[in-house]
């Protein structure tokens, strides 16, 4: 019928019509579009402003390295050619005729640095490089955080408040591993032939790997060991005209060497491989490290024994796998 016939007519004008969309709808499409097209092109510039920025900035942060590598090469410089009061000794100077000696260096002046006292066969020319055995107990995690600033506030937090900011970390090296014996060895050795430790009366009661990283702050001020224990107060031993009392000997590692700072006298600078050994009571700190690279250093205690000299390097707490750790203590008031 009539009816069914335009129902036949009215299908393929819908499918003609379909093929050709309406003008509006094609303005809509394009604009659409135009937008993903604008979002590509502006995520783009997104992307480049923000590789310019990076690029900037490693700029930026390479000549402040090289900046501050200058810095420490100057004041390192200076260090060496300014008149001191804490001498510096050779690792294989001989005493003979020698005055002052390296113990009265350390006993009058709280510190005698030596240097050459470590070298690259005994660090065995594996445990620093990048891929070294510091670097990985760094990134296996081995390394425990370390006091900076602030470690004294009057709080029960304080020091591991002070050790999350630090940028400083630990390694307490164990006492059995044949190259921590090796090393305890030889720089014990270096510093009984200077006559700074007694042959029999001195020995090692701990070693610790530091690492500080980029913009680690200088540490509060400290002492090693109790500094009001009384044999701190007794001169020179009048038979081997060696130190009575505990020493701490810092061991510098980085290229650029290390610094001790000293409250209550002239800060400290040691080339690399060299060491400062230094009066177990004397008031010192851990100076800050902007360099770009990480800043290794070995720390030994040598703790005096017998009946008038005994005074060990103070820890506290217990772990049953970690045992008792070295501890902090808080310096006297300043004079």
């Amino acid at each position: 019928g009539k009816g069914g016939h335009n129902a036949c007519r009215s299908e393929p004008m819908r499918r003609r019509q379909s093929r050709h969309p309406h003008p509006a709808h094609q303005h809509d499409a394009g604009g659409a579009e135009e937008e993903r097209n604008l979002a590509d092109r502006s995520a783009l510039a997104s992307l480049a402003a923000a590789a310019a920025r990076s690029g900037e900035r490693e700029v930026t942060e390479r000549r402040a390295a090289d900046r501050e590598r200058q810095r420490l090469c100057r004041a390192a410089k200076k260090a060496r050619r300014t008149p001191s009061k804490v001498l510096r000794f050779a690792a294989d100077a001989s005493l003979d005729g020698l005055v002052p000696t390296p113990a009265a260096s350390v006993h009058h002046a709280k510190a005698a640095v030596v240097t050459g006292i470590v070298n690259d066969d005994l660090l065995e020319k594996r445990h620093l490089p990048r891929g070294g055995i510091f670097h990985r107990w760094n990134r296996e995690g081995k390394l425990e955080g370390l006091f900076g600033d602030g470690v004294f506030d009057d709080d029960d937090d304080a020091y591991v408040r002070s050790a999350s900011a630090s940028k400083r970390f630990s390694y307490e090296l164990p006492a059995n591993d044949p190259w921590v014996k090796r090393l305890v060895e030889h720089v014990g050795g270096r510093l009984r032939d200077l006559g700074i430790l007694h042959p029999e009366r001195h020995y090692c009661g701990g070693a610790g790997l530091l690492l500080s990283k980029q913009h680690a702050p200088r540490q509060s001020w400290h002492t090693d060991y109790k500094w009001s224990h009384r044999v701190f107060e007794r001169g020179l031993d009048p038979q081997k005209r060696c130190v009575p009392y505990p020493v701490s000997v810092l061991i510098a590692l980085h290229e650029e060497g290390a610094w001790l700072r000293v409250r209550d006298g002239e800060d400290i600078f040691v080339d690399r491989y060299g060491a400062v050994v230094f009066r177990g009571d004397l008031t010192h700190a851990g100076a800050e490290w902007n360099g770009a690279s990480y800043n290794w250093r070995i720390h030994l205690y040598f703790d005096s024994i017998g009946r008038e000299w005994a005074c060990t390097v103070p820890r506290k707490g217990f772990e049953a796998r970690e045992g008792r750790y070295i501890t902090v203590i808080k310096p006297p008031d300043p004079e």
